[in-house]
């Protein structure tokens, strides 16, 4: 899932894919709005979007009643733009090495192939325990799970946890991290290195 990021106007959206050295195609008209995304590395990306697409309460707002096409056009662009931002997060992951130290300002930081804690997510962190990046912290990941126990019956540590947490210690403090989404990846990748 990519970060959080701040609500941009669909203008916005589009010069920032420019300035990436993407190519936007549109064509629209009052029924549908296609997008076609040729980004730098070469990969396309096509979004249609219809009328029809658009839920009945959305589509009796004033935008779309009055400039229907400019309204399908900038809904399809934030699903273009979307679409881009969740591939850059992938490639971001897949070229990020390890976490480093918080503040780090290191050349492999600085070019994208390794990332400070204090810029690191749950991601990163899930990413460590699983082998995929590596951990130059200096600190230990603590890894605590919480399992809710009913009344009248016994802890079953084969159910999944109600919350699993990693811990990092930075400048005095922990640092947490909700890894649950990769606990069920984490614990059997775990088991397949420990008892194959």
């Amino acid at each position: 899932m990519a970060q959080r990021r701040p609500i941009l106007s669909s203008k916005l959206r589009v010069e920032l894919l420019q300035r990436q050295g993407h190519k936007l195609t549109i064509n629209a008209n009052n029924e549908r709005a296609e997008i076609e995304v040729k980004r730098a590395d070469g990969q396309r990306h096509t979004v249609v979007v219809t009328i029809e697409d658009i839920p009945l309460p959305r589509r009796n707002t004033a935008p779309f009643k009055r400039y229907p096409q400019s309204a399908l056009i900038a809904v399809a662009i934030h699903a273009a733009c979307d679409w881009n931002d969740e591939l850059e997060y992938k490639n971001q992951l897949e070229t990020v090495a390890a976490v480093d130290p918080t503040g780090c300002t290191c050349t492999m930081c600085r070019n994208g192939q390794h990332i400070p804690l204090n810029r690191a997510g749950a991601v990163n962190l899930a990413y460590i325990l699983l082998g995929k990046q590596r951990n130059n912290t200096g600190h230990n990941i603590d890894v605590a799970t919480e399992h809710v126990v009913n009344p009248h019956s016994h802890l079953d540590l084969s159910a999944k946890p109600h919350y699993v947490e990693a811990r990092v210690m930075d400048n005095g403090n922990y640092r947490r991290y909700d890894i649950r989404p990769w606990w069920d990846q984490i614990v059997n990748d775990y088991y397949k290195t420990e008892y194959s």
